[in-house]
């Protein structure tokens, strides 16, 4: 167990980590802090479980930390000492949760007494909380075991005896019985953060539909089948005609609460209603009707339908795309190749196959028209995040927008016509006199008034380094000149340098110099 003692008295600390016996109390590891910021570096370092901590501090007091340390999410246990028996601390103390409140001076035995009590709580917390995870692991570990086996049936990876015998996904309740199976594919995520991790979403979608089905249907989990695809049967209890009005119903509300708790939209693909032994075969279809939306278009489908009927377009369309392109005209053509995109999609006549011979008469018609043409091609998808852009292109309507806009945005210029030298020593001059803020790319490019990839790519051309890298190295350079040379406080240097979080600041130090800040500064004083 490990304790945190935060004092900004040197004597106080000294004698509280050296005048108690920490190993006989059940304390392997006692660590120091003289104020606020150093105790959230040490807190972010290591496991903290319990933390005496002095209320009255300069710059940021001990309430104040705590209540940064509820807000983070630490489970630490706290303990606060003061010199002034004041009942706004306490309560406050006691508003924040604190474990206790020990007015000073206090003998060490009593000091002893209440962190004993805090350290049997403590480890009673572990427990429950160890037993809670093993059940949550457990039902998850069941949760996944039984839709995969529900996967690995649709997908014929086993049999439908074998399926039965490993007890997949409730079988039982869909033996004698005809039901729906559901393809359901993820089109777009809403969320800042991305998606999440697969089996984690299936359980949620899960709880999602019982809740939104009550007890009317007879249903399977969701059971993830690979990224952002995912299956479900299910059965209306009440329809003995098979029909599908409520199952619609049900998939449409299920879809708009996944929208509105989960952040994604969904494409919901319904086979006809058949028995089980056929599910495999309708799983077939199904999956050809989510590799065909393109579009991504969201909705509850039925059946094959009319979605993706695919198309021939007219190859004079490419050859004025071509056309534009050699009249110097990128921006129309980017407009003019995503109105034929939408046109498609608005018909219906937009699936995989007509995407994927739009994405390589497109490419073909770049070569033939682009000045320097497969030389320039290749410089134009240079780099890690302009070859995924090229990767994904016949993936989505919206990824071949994407790829569009990317070609468009390097060609609007002559690059030849550009000083690059001349640029970049525009760059590096308005980087060194704005190294006190946060910089940013798109601020950067403002300056110079270029595409932000043609930008990236000369500078490390130039340079041998990205621009971010160079951000960084001539920052780090100015905090060792400001170390070596003034008295200001380590945190005032890195918030002199737009660094609103010390402890990043003091991490990215050392990455570039290969040693800490404090290292720096104490070296200048020996």
């Amino acid at each position: 167990m490990k304790l945190l003692i935060v004092d900004d008295s040197p004597g106080v600390v000294m004698g509280l980590r050296e005048g108690l016996d920490w190993v006989a109390a059940g304390i392997s590891d006692v660590v120091t802090a003289g104020n606020a910021m150093e105790a959230k570096e040490s807190i972010k370092n290591g496991d903290i479980d319990i933390m005496l901590c002095d209320i009255e501090m300069p710059f940021e007091n001990g309430l104040t930390l705590y209540r940064w340390i509820k807000q983070e999410g630490f489970g630490i246990s706290c303990i606060f000492l003061t010199s002034h028996a004041e009942f706004q601390y306490a309560q406050e103390a006691v508003k924040l949760g604190a474990f206790d409140y020990i007015v000073q001076p206090a003998p060490y035995d009593e000091v002893m007494r209440v962190v004993a009590r805090a350290i049997l709580e403590v480890k009673s917390k572990k427990e429950k909380d160890h037993v809670y995870d093993m059940g949550v692991a457990f039902r998850e570990e069941e949760f996944t075991i039984s839709t995969g086996i529900q996967r690995d049936y649709l997908v014929g990876a086993v049999s439908l005896s074998e399926a039965k015998r490993l007890g997949g996904f409730s079988l039982g309740g869909f033996i004698e019985m005809k039901a729906y199976l559901a393809c359901i594919q993820i089109t777009r995520w809403n969320r800042i953060d991305g998606s999440w991790k697969g089996s984690l979403l299936a359980l949620a979608m899960t709880n999602i539909i019982n809740e939104l089905a009550y007890d009317a249907f007879h249903l399977s989990a969701v059971a993830y089948v690979e990224e952002n695809l995912f299956c479900l049967i299910l059965k209306d209890k009440n329809d003995e005609l098979v029909g599908r009005g409520r199952t619609e119903k049900l998939l449409s509300e299920f879809s708009l609460t996944c929208n509105q708790i989960l952040r994604c939209s969904l494409a919901v693909f319904v086979s006809q209603c058949t028995v089980l032994e056929n599910m495999p075969h309708e799983w077939k279809c199904l999956s050809k009707l989510k590799t065909d939306n393109v579009a991504l278009r969201s909705g509850v489908f039925f059946g094959n339908g009319d979605m993706n009927r695919g198309s021939s377009y007219k190859a004079s369309r490419m050859q004025h795309l071509g056309n534009l392109i050699r009249d110097g005209y990128p921006d129309a053509m980017a407009s003019a190749a995503s109105d034929m995109l939408d046109e498609l999609v608005t018909e219906n006549r937009m699936n995989m196959a007509t995407l994927g011979t739009i994405y390589q008469d497109f490419m073909h018609m770049l070569y033939l028209n682009v000045k320097g043409g497969r030389d320039a091609i290749n410089e134009m998808f240079s780099g890690e995040e302009a070859m995924e852009i090229y990767r994904d292109g016949m993936k989505s309507v919206d990824s071949m927008k994407a790829l569009i806009l990317h070609v468009a945005s390097n060609m609007v210029r002559d690059e030849g016509q550009i000083d690059q030298k001349a640029i970049v020593q525009k760059i590096k001059a308005y980087i060194g006199n704005n190294l006190d803020k946060e910089l940013r790319r798109d601020d950067i490019v403002n300056q110079v008034h270029l595409n932000a990839d043609y930008l990236t790519r000369i500078f490390k051309k130039e340079t041998g380094s990205t621009v971010k890298e160079y951000i960084t190295s001539e920052k780090m350079k100015e905090a060792k000149r400001l170390l070596r040379t003034t008295q200001l406080p380590v945190s005032f240097i890195a918030a002199k340098l737009g660094y609103c979080n010390f402890s990043h600041f003091s991490y990215t130090f050392k990455k570039v110099m290969g040693y800490t800040p404090q290292e720096e500064r104490h070296e200048q004083e020996d």
